[in-house]
C-alpha cells in the first residue's frame, strides 16, 4: 500500500500521523476531528488554550474551518 494512502486512511479513521518535512517531523490530524486534535495536544503536553497550526490548501478551505480574518 502506498504510504500516503495509508496516512490518509489513518487520518480518516480519526488517528494521527507523523509527517516528515525537510528539517523536522510534524504530527497530523484532521482539523475537524476534535478527538484527533485532542490526541495531538495530549501527546505534546500542550496546554488546551494554546493555538495550533492548521495547514489548508486555499482561503476557502480556511473559511470553511472557522471564522476568518485576513
Amino acid at each position: 500500500m502506498d504510504s500516503w494512502k495509508k496516512v490518509a486512511d489513518v487520518l480518516a479513521a480519526g488517528g494521527i500521523a507523523i509527517i516528515p518535512s525537510d528539517s523536522s517531523y510534524g504530527l497530523a490530524a484532521l482539523a475537524r476531528n476534535r478527538r484527533a486534535v485532542e490526541k495531538i495536544y495530549n501527546i505534546k503536553g500542550r496546554e488546551k488554550n494554546k493555538p495550533s497550526l492548521v495547514i489548508v490548501t486555499s482561503i476557502n478551505q480556511a473559511k470553511a474551518l472557522d471564522k476568518f480574518t485576513p
